[in-house]
């Protein structure tokens, strides 16, 4: 099983979702993945719920769609864990969408039985373990 989850919500600074609110129904830009991520959950979900037209920037690190989305670009779609921390930016939604990302901690099959392998698993299960709301945005 997973060691945790990682959990994802729409972030934006302020003044931009203030922008937003009297904007007639003009949609909002957005900063979304780059080519990279278009793989995974939350890349997916951008494609899936981000008109192309709508997006101003991309980037294959959400730590750079989160710069992106402080300096005011656009919207984004982030880690709560990352984004909740910056002062910058706010949730757009009280809580974080159905977007969850498993964290595993793996190692090759071949160093798994390795005595330093194991320590360090075993250290980072309980990190994570202990961290799990945090890290899932529920807190």
């Amino acid at each position: 099983s997973p060691a945790a989850k990682l959990g994802f919500a729409v972030f934006g600074r302020r003044d931009l979702l203030s922008q937003m609110r009297q904007s007639n129904g003009e949609p909002p830009p957005w900063v979304a993945a780059g080519a990279l991520l278009d793989g995974s959950l939350p890349g997916r979900w951008m494609l899936d719920n981000i008109p192309q037209d709508q997006i101003v920037a991309r980037a294959d690190s959400f730590v750079s769609l989160m710069y992106l989305a402080r300096a005011g670009l656009g919207l984004a779609l982030l880690p709560c864990c990352l984004a909740d921390r910056d002062d910058g930016l706010v949730r757009l939604i009280a809580s974080h969408l159905d977007v969850v990302v498993d964290l595993w901690v793996a190692s090759h099959k071949d160093m798994a039985e390795v005595p330093r392998i194991q320590a360090v698993k075993q250290f980072l299960l309980k990190a994570l373990g202990e961290q799990k709301r945090f890290l899932l945005g529920d807190y």
